[in-house]
């Protein structure tokens, strides 16, 4: 213990003597105040040389216990200041040495403490960075890479601005281009790659030069044909980088095989662990979307998923520290196996692969090997062995990945399961075992998931979702496999966990906003309460717990908390190593409110259930008047919410129990009004007893088409000089032609039929759905067929979109009947379906009738404009092609997005606002409301980002009598107004414009106090 005192006194007394001999080097130099600031100067290299070694040696004094040590907090100012000092005169004699002591600087220092320094270091050593001489370059570039690590968000916005003053990623890319072509050190390439990575990765802003650029981008690829391994994780990194932008993971996939390829051979275990991890955050950047995954899979799908498998079970093969270094290798390995959230064949290659030996292994450290004949053991003895196995678990932290990897492996699993498809069947049965005691677990916790620490509360929804997830597998094997041990681990206290989840859903505080523990305690009920609904033995509880649900879900009001799964699954959150930009991928198909979502699967099972029983007292609750309304009228609302994809599917499939069937939307509420209009029919059905329907050929093109003959020509679908006439029996549906359908064919369910066509949703009383459901099932109506049937819908089953869209293509059978002429144009214009040489659009005067109002008078007016062929809109193009697409999908195409939009120049975005403000002027002047706010919501948030063109819409929207455009392009010219005003560009607006601004000046001088 004394000799440890008199080393720690000496190394003290050293500390003391080098601070001493740091003052008196400091003192050597001029110090000056440079405004608020204080700076040091010294244009004396010799002397500089002596204060960078008097700071090196100090710093190299400081051990980590120390660096919190006082002599270094007060010196810190000083010694940052000599070093700007020094980096500003550029010297190539005392750079480097002056970089090297950066790095050590921040290296000791508290990172706290560093960031108020951060700035003024940046500044020179942004410029030293792209310097051409490699001996300045290198050392200021990983002095940068350094600081820009251990920059904090707060000093995010500050230190961007140096960075963007000097053009810092134009000259990174400039000079990496210009180190392609020509023999430079590889350090000096990787130091630039490493530098540029780091800067995307911190501001996505910066993303959009790199993979905007077609030569950067070939440039990369070139060196991914046979990269040089030293520069491995550069490259990986650089790509993870730029494939954290939508775009740019888009433009990387592009260049398919080879850039893809090498991320894939990095991945392989013949790397070093370091390369492996950057490959495996690359591919997790490249597939978070359904899209990129099943890209990158149509390509390597199999050496991916051998990678994956590879890198999760390694662990297993070392020992002691070993085993410990390949932890973050598994863990980026089970991020990215969540892939199998999505579909395509790599399910199958997991399965191949022996995942389920990995997740063994994972879950059950010491069950491999053990128990080989594990599945041939009596149930009882099969849960046992599981729980004993399932306490020791050295890698607690992944158990969330395995089992949300096991639930969406089992959900997706193919009908035609075999048992035999893995070399050991204990394995599955196993972990089938392991799920449903943790299960058990769960549900005996109750009321005390609250009182756990966070983290375990959250953990437990993924082990109490999996079993879910197994026991409703399209696979009956999993399912009869996963219901059969459920039902064994339940006993002897199913009944009481059951009763206390039931408890836990009729307590009054579960219907009120909660800290999230308590909501995912809610959601792990609603799941558990699912489970024992799928469960034979629990049949008793059937109408307790739908009265319950249905309480749950009706006493919810519009206000109460909504969360994503991804809120609450920390797994889930954004492992990603830098922000996301640009990525507009829709919800899981939980939704946003996962608690909704449960809520209304646990119904659906529970009616589901009740419905097929005698006694139906649950029927008997629904169908009683007051709570149907209300129910149904909730359930509509639900089905309308974009949002929820999976709770549209299960409020759909309620309501198939109050004879509603379909998917209710805003497009089908209007296109329903033009059902039983003769006006602009096209086409006749007959049946066999003589009675027709007269149909517009357009809604069966695209919703329909099974019901028109394959092999017919139709004349009206094609538009030349000598079809521009006023023809207008033609046009009101006077000739239609005829399509004769089968005596099969009966006339009250061909009109339930048509009525889903035409509006997307139908009601059907029962002695009509069973004729219904096989017509829906030879037209090709799967959707309808399926709540025809109420089959509980399956995991991520799609909502048929109701787009009339592709009405717009070209081909036959288009049943055009009108064009649309937008103002002239000074581009020449041909078009492949006619011969007019003007901007237009050939569409269908049935869905014009339907969508306005203003169009629906005037093709009835029998004016002019009624009888004509060509109608004349007077907005451009662009604006008209916005609207058509409204009038076709009751969505209004936005301009581009995120990186896109905020690289595009001022003129093209002016262009584009400028647009909206025309549409909507014509949706004021047509009666279009929807139309009208949209453009209002497009218009707003754009000038958001682009404020400096506040001046010129404002003017636009006052030449056009769009008053509230106006006044919120007045609210965003507010906080600029005197700097405007004293520059004359406020010259160009009248008084009342200005004055306009300047109460919204005021209003906003009022509100900040």
């Amino acid at each position: 213990m004394k000799a440890s005192k008199r080393r720690a006194d000496t190394r003290g007394s050293q500390l003391n003597t080098l601070h001493h001999r740091l003052r008196d080097a400091l003192n050597l130099c001029t110090r000056y105040r440079d405004g608020s600031r204080m700076r040091w100067e010294c244009r004396d290299i010799e002397t500089q040389r002596h204060v960078l070694r008097s700071i090196v040696a100090f710093l190299d004094c400081v051990s980590e216990e120390a660096s919190s040590n006082p002599l270094l907090k007060d010196s810190a100012e000083d010694i940052v200041r000599a070093l700007v000092g020094i980096l500003h005169q550029k010297s190539e004699a005392t750079t480097s040495i002056a970089a090297d002591a950066v790095c050590k600087l921040a290296s000791v220092l508290i990172t706290s403490i560093l960031q108020p320094y951060l700035p003024d270091l940046v500044h020179p050593l942004s410029c030293l960075s792209i310097s051409p001489q490699l001996q300045v370059a290198i050392p200021s570039s990983r002095a940068l890479s350094i600081l820009l690590s251990n920059l904090s968000k707060k000093k995010e916005n500050e230190v961007w601005e140096v960075l963007d003053k000097e053009d810092i990623t134009t000259h990174l890319i400039k000079n990496i281009l210009d180190f392609s072509a020509s023999t430079s050190s590889n350090v000096y390439f990787q130091e630039m790659l490493a530098l540029l990575a780091i800067i995307l990765l911190r501001w996505p802003q910066s993303r959009y030069q790199v993979w905007s650029n077609v030569r950067f981008m070939n440039m990369l690829e070139d060196f991914c044909v046979n990269p040089d391994p030293s520069l491995g994780v550069a490259l990986l990194k650089l790509n993870s980088a730029i494939a954290l932008c939508s775009y740019g993971a888009k433009t990387i996939l592009e260049h398919g095989e080879t850039i893809v390829g090498a991320m894939v051979r990095f991945m392989g275990s013949s790397n070093p662990l370091s390369v492996r991890i950057e490959g495996f955050k690359l591919a997790q950047c490249l597939m978070l979307t359904e899209q990129g995954c099943s890209r990158v899979v149509s390509m390597f799908c199999e050496p991916i998923v051998e990678a994956i498998v590879c890198a999760m079970i390694e662990w297993k093969l070392k020992e002691g520290k070993g085993a410990n270094d390949q932890i973050p290798l598994m863990h980026e390995a089970c991020r990215l196996a969540m892939i199998t959230r999505w579909p395509g064949k790599h399910h199958l290659y997991f399965w191949k692969k022996g995942i389920d030996k990995v997740l063994v292994d994972i879950l059950l450290p010491n069950f491999v090997g053990k128990y080989p004949s594990y599945h041939t053991y009596p149930l009882e003895e099969q849960i046992a062995i599981a729980r004993e196995n399932l306490i020791d678990n050295p890698v607690l932290v992944l158990r969330p990945y395995v089992w949300d990897i096991l639930g969406w492996l089992a959900i997706r699993y193919a009908e035609d399961y075999d048992p035999k498809f893995s070399e050991n069947e204990a394995h599955f049965d196993v972990l089938t075992a392991a799920a449903c005691v943790a299960f058990e677990d769960i549900m005996g916790r109750g009321n005390q998931l609250c009182h756990d620490d966070v983290i375990s509360t959250f953990r437990s929804e993924s082990a109490a979702r999996v079993v879910l997830m197994m026991i409703f597998s399209s696979c009956k094997y999993i399912s009869s496999k996963a219901r059969s041990m459920l039902c064994e681990v339940l006993n002897p206290n199913g009944e009481r966990y059951l009763k206390q989840l039931l408890y836990t859903l009729k307590s009054p505080s579960s219907g009120v906003n909660l800290g999230m523990p308590n909501l995912v305690h809610i959601v792990i009920s609603l799941i558990g309460l699912t489970c024992y609904l799928a469960l034979p033995h629990y049949e008793g509880f059937i109408v307790e717990s739908s009265k319950t649900l249905l309480s749950y879900m009706m006493g919810r009001s519009s206000e109460s908390f909504c969360i994503p799964r991804s809120n609450y699954a920390l797994h889930l959150k954004s492992n990603l190593p830098g922000r996301a930009c640009c990525f507009f991928h829709p919800e899981e198909w939980e939704g946003k409110d996962v608690i909704l979502f449960h809520n209304l699967w646990a119904l659906s099972l529970s009616i589901h259930h009740s419905g097929s029983k005698s006694n139906c007292s649950v029927m008997a609750v629904l169908q009683t008047e007051n709570v149907r309304t209300e129910l149904v009228n909730k359930l509509l609302e639900i089905c309308k919410d974009t949002s929820n994809c999976g709770a549209r599917w299960f409020a759909s499939y309620i309501l198939t129990y109050f004879s509603y069937f379909g998917f209710p939307s805003e497009l089908g509420v209007k296109i329903g009004k033009a059902f039983n209009q003769e006006d602009y029919a096209d086409i006749e059905l007959i049946l066999a007893d003589g009675t027709s329907f007269s149909i517009h050929g357009v809604l069966l093109m695209v919703r329909c088409p099974s019901l028109l003959p394959p092999e017919q020509h139709f004349d009206k679908g094609t538009f030349d000089d000598s079809s521009v006439t006023n023809d207008s029996d033609n046009w009101h549906g006077k000739f239609r032609k005829e399509i004769r359908l089968s005596s099969h064919v009966n006339r009250l369910e061909l009109e339930k039929l048509l009525e889903y066509v035409y509006s997307g949703s139908v009601q059907a009383e029962e002695n009509t759905v069973k004729r219904l459901k096989i017509l829906a099932r030879h037209c090709g109506l799967h959707h309808l067929s399926e709540l025809l049937s109420r089959r509980i819908p399956e995991w991520a089953t799609d909502i048929p979109s109701f787009d009339l869209k592709s009405a717009l293509g070209q081909g036959r059978n288009t049943f055009w009947d009108i064009i649309l002429e937008s103002k002239a144009t000074e581009l020449s214009w041909t078009c492949s379906i006619c011969s007019m040489s003007v901007p237009h659009m050939h569409v269908h005067r049935i869905i014009l009738w339907v969508s306005c109002e203003y169009l629906q008078a005037l093709l009835q007016s029998g004016m002019r404009e009624s009888q004509s062929q060509i109608l004349k809109v007077p907005v451009s193009w662009e604006a008209l092609v916005k609207l058509v697409g409204w009038f076709y999908s009751s969505e209004l195409p936005e301009p581009q997005g995120g990186c896109l939009w905020s690289n595009m120049g001022a003129k093209e975005k002016l262009h584009q606002l400028e647009l909206y403000v025309e549409l909507s002027w014509l949706a004021d002047f047509w009666l279009l409301e929807d139309i009208q706010e949209a453009c209002f919501r497009i218009v707003d948030n754009g000038l958001c980002s682009a404020m400096h063109l506040s001046v010129k819409i404002l003017q636009m929207a006052a030449n056009l009598s769009q008053w509230k455009l106006a006044e919120a392009a007045a609210n965003h010219v507010a906080p600029s107004y005197r700097q405007l005003h004293e520059s004359g560009e406020l010259d160009e607006l009248d008084e009342t414009l200005i004055e306009m601004v300047r109460a919204a000046s005021v209003r906003l001088s009022q509100s900040r106090g």
